[in-house]
């Protein structure tokens, strides 16, 4: 059922879903109305980046799902809530723009914190 080619079908089952409409989504993602419009109307082929964090935290679907139609739609109990997979995001952003001496300082933090707070995540930084 969740196996939807199109972005335009995830975006419109996922509005129906939350109960919202087009100039919802767009205000709560902080995103504009033409966006949506380009996203409900096949006018966009893929979402990704801030702009696919939000409308998921918005729409409270998983981000892969919505940019592929792959996996489940929602988010499974107990998994990572999409405020961390905006860090995570952000943070794979800043290493991959950093020069050698960031990436051994965001490695080594990365470390640290792993370190102190285990995760089920295996985030492997050096891949894109």
């Amino acid at each position: 059922m969740y196996g939807m080619n199109l972005l335009s079908d995830r975006i419109h089952v996922a509005l129906h879903r939350a109960g919202l409409k087009q100039a919802e989504l767009a205000r709560l993602a902080g995103v504009s109305r033409q966006t949506i419009n380009d996203w409900t109307h096949d006018r966009a082929k893929n979402i990704r980046g801030a702009n696919l964090l939000a409308a998921c935290k918005v729409l409270g679907v998983r981000p892969e799902w919505l940019a592929s139609g792959k996996g489940e739609m929602l988010p499974e109990e107990g998994s990572i809530p999409l405020e961390y997979e905006e860090r995570v995001e952000h943070l794979i952003q800043c290493y991959l723009r950093a020069d050698e001496k960031g990436k051994l300082l965001i490695e080594g933090v990365a470390d640290q914190v792993g370190a102190q707070h285990p995760s089920p995540l295996d985030l492997d930084l050096e891949t894109n």
